[in-house]
């Protein structure tokens, strides 16, 4: 088995719901390394994409002074999502096994545990909790050292600590702490917990509290520690699926403090997570004292440099328990779809039915809905007010299929980065928090006033005057300069997604909104289908690799549509977009073509034309998917620089054309390496001071700020004919 064109499988070192773990040798430097093929399955690519998200964060840590594993990239086998990491010798559950569950003596156990603690120390630093520590998720370097090595890996069900999800069940039976058990709010002492457990294991060679099922877990822990305290049951969604209100009292075993081994084992789980010793407090431990034992490890507690680190051989385990679990997402987003396939009026539709949400519905006990703006496949977005603070808001209500969990996780992700930018002076939507109600997520946002889908249409999608369309390009120039600067692709840049703060204002502000498809620039997958058609760059359709520079492909589109009143490109389908294009511009070069993953879907090779790819007939395409090609344009440029003609006969001459197609040119590079970016469209001569009265006021340098928000206008259609 190849997995891809340069690793070689070798063996098989595992398996899981995710698919298969593969010991490969890479052919082109001749190392063998671990392979994690995730399989083509949607929810799983979903869960991939946020692991990769994750190990992107943890490049900023040393994996060898940090006990991580190395992560060394992704790639692409087909549909499959692969993840390559080192290969290391034994699960620390093999090594266990291997002294025959008998338990290791102290002098072992030390070292190990002070490295484990070390990680967790690490992953704090960078605010990741783990989220399923266990024997089989730590890995020993080399077996025969020793003084073992040991590193955690599978980062499968990781997350940011400010982006966890109250009753999101996360980890394995039996080593998952009370709090995630109960669906109590919870944080990184998780991994504390689960670090005591581990420890107990290595003592004694047995895990302390095995179980089959999450009620004979808990009635382990309450048999040997006691019952939590009513404060933190009464937190609990899933208290009242193992517990009864009752007036007994709690029975606690006897403390037990005999040796400083055991005295840690009751810090480490100690059942409520707020009195959880923490890593830094393990590691000064006097369980630690270098008189206990010859051997010490060698850990640095200030080593966060470093490069890579990697992840696991071992799948992690999932369950699900009464509420649906949240987790990442991979593929096809939410977006905000256009007022022509919604319905926002005050009358309930489908999709409100189906979330049982009408006028008057409380969310999250205090947000009440006003009216309905907008919904999507995702869900619904709503005008609410929050009864604490008597302000109007925009709530997005995820629903509560699993699919749309782990994408509005992922979308949390996002704007949890997005926080490091101000969201007025960064023309980024401010996003107020998230919370849940019942089984869904529920993003809270700024309420905005309209999409500038209706604001053109508002005028008549006649298109806007030079004065007026260049400062809202200047504005949404600096959101994506500001998105560039803390490494974000939007990839949904369109109308729909662009909010006029008031339209009463002048000049006119407008704010970035739906993060739901963005990614960080690092993590993209080449082939991820992203965007929406008729705004999409040409690689993103053709599956060729992509970065940011797609957004200013999205952005040279709107700024036409800003100037003419409808959209250059519009188009049921790529193969229709595509031949828009290559009529008005031409058809890209044969050496990016070459690297695209869907190029032979819309391309023929041949030896008859100067370049080696042509592009197939409306009859070609139609034989091969039934799809009958259609010419949905307004207007019908032979070039783009017949865009200034056009501009001068619907508005008559105006000042700066010349240059606004200019710019439009750079924008619409076919070749993304010589698209224009944004900070060069910021310093365009289309934007001196002298060509306009009113100049868009933004600092290129606030980077500062708290906050974003997401979009709650859908645009419409409504295309007059030239």
């Amino acid at each position: 088995m190849k997995v891809n064109y340069s690793n070689l499988c070798k063996a098989f070192l595992g398996e899981g719901g995710f698919g298969l773990v593969t010991r490969c040798r890479d052919t082109k430097n001749n190392k063998t390394v671990a392979i994690k093929v995730n399989k083509s399955d949607p929810e799983i690519l979903l869960q991939a994409k946020l692991e990769i998200f994750i190990l992107e964060q943890l490049r900023r840590l040393d994996p060898d002074r940090c006990n991580i594993v190395e992560w060394n990239g992704y790639f692409l086998d087909g549909e499959r999502i692969c993840l390559n990491f080192e290969l290391l010798d034994q699960s620390l559950s093999d090594y266990i096994g291997d002294r025959n569950n008998r338990g290791l003596p102290m002098r072992e156990i030390r070292p190990i545990l002070n490295q484990l603690a070390n990680a967790l120390f690490h992953l704090g630093s960078v605010g990741i909790v783990h989220a399923d520590l266990k024997p089989v998720n730590i890995m020993v370097v080399n077996r025969s050292e020793s003084q073992v090595k040991v590193k955690l890996i599978d980062f499968g069900i990781a997350c940011n600590t400010s982006a966890v999800i109250p009753g999101d069940c996360v980890g394995t039976i039996g080593y998952c702490a009370p709090e995630i058990m109960l669906g109590t709010p919870y944080d990184e002492a998780i991994d504390m917990w689960s670090l005591g457990l581990v420890a107990v294991e290595l003592a004694t060679g047995v895990p302390l509290y095995p179980g089959e099922d999450d009620y004979d877990v808990l009635k382990f822990i309450i048999e040997t520690q006691g019952q939590l305290p009513d404060h933190l049951l009464e937190s609990g969604l899933y208290t009242d699926s193992y517990f009864i209100e009752d007036n007994h009292k709690e029975q606690r075993g006897p403390e037990n403090g005999q040796s400083l081994f055991v005295r840690l084992m009751k810090e480490l789980l100690a059942l409520d997570a707020n009195q959880r010793i923490t890593p830094s407090e393990v590691l000064k431990h006097p369980f630690f004292n270098p008189g206990l034992s010859r051997r010490t490890p060698c850990t640095d507690m200030n080593s966060t440099g470093g490069e890579l680190l990697v992840l696991s051989q071992q799948p992690s385990s999932w369950k699900i328990h009464g509420l649906q679990k949240f987790s990442c997402s991979f593929q096809n987003s939410v977006e905000f779809p256009q007022k022509g396939d919604i319905n926002t009026s005050a009358n309930p539709s489908a999709s409100e039915d189906d979330l049982q949400i009408t006028e008057g519905t409380i969310l999250g006990d205090h947000h009440v809905v006003e009216a309905f703006l907008g919904e999507g496949g995702f869900g619904l977005v709503t005008r609410c007010r929050d009864t604490k603070n008597n302000k109007t808001v925009a709530i997005k209500v995820n629903k509560s299929d699993p699919e749309i969990l782990l994408q509005a996780k992922l979308e949390i992700f996002i704007l949890e980065q997005l926080r490091r930018l101000d969201p007025d002076r960064c023309n980024i939507v401010e996003w107020n928090d998230y919370f849940l109600d019942g089984q869904r997520i529920c993003l809270n946002f700024e309420l905005l006033d309209q999409s500038l889908w209706d604001y053109i249409g508002d005028r008549n999608n006649r298109g806007l005057p030079m004065r007026e369309l260049r400062p809202i390009l200047h504005q949404l120039a600096n959101a994506l300069f500001h998105l560039g600067s803390v490494g974000i692709v939007h990839a949904d840049l369109k109308p729909g997604n662009i909010m006029v703060v008031n339209r009463s204002e002048s000049p006119v502000k407008v704010k970035l909104i739906d993060f739901g498809l963005s990614c960080p620039a690092s993590a993209v997958i080449p082939g991820d289908r992203v965007g929406t058609i008729g705004y999409c760059a040409p690689e993103v359709m053709l599956g060729i690799p992509y970065d940011e520079a797609i957004d200013m492909w999205s952005l040279g589109l709107v700024a036409v549509e800003l100037a003419t009143g409808v959209p250059l490109y519009p188009g049921e389908d790529d193969y229709d977009v595509l031949k828009f294009i290559i009529e008005t511009q031409g058809q890209l070069p044969d050496h990016l073509l070459e690297s695209g993953l869907y190029t032979d879907c819309y391309f023929i090779e041949d030896n008859y034309n100067k370049q080696r790819w042509t592009f197939k007939t409306p009859e070609q395409f139609q034989y091969e998917t039934h799809y009958r090609s259609k010419e949905t344009r307004y207007i019908k440029l032979k070039c783009l620089d017949d865009l200034e003609k056009l501009l001068k006969v619907r508005r008559g001459p105006e000042n700066g054309q010349t240059l606004f197609v200019r710019l439009i040119k750079e924008m619409l590079a076919l070749d993304a390496n010589q698209r224009i970016t944004p900070s060069e469209v910021l310093k365009h001569p289309f934007f001196h001071p002298g060509l306009s009265r009113r100049t868009p006021c933004t600092d290129m340098n606030s980077t500062g700020g708290q906050n974003l928000v997401f979009s709650q206008q859908q645009s419409s259609f409504g295309w007059p004919e030239f």
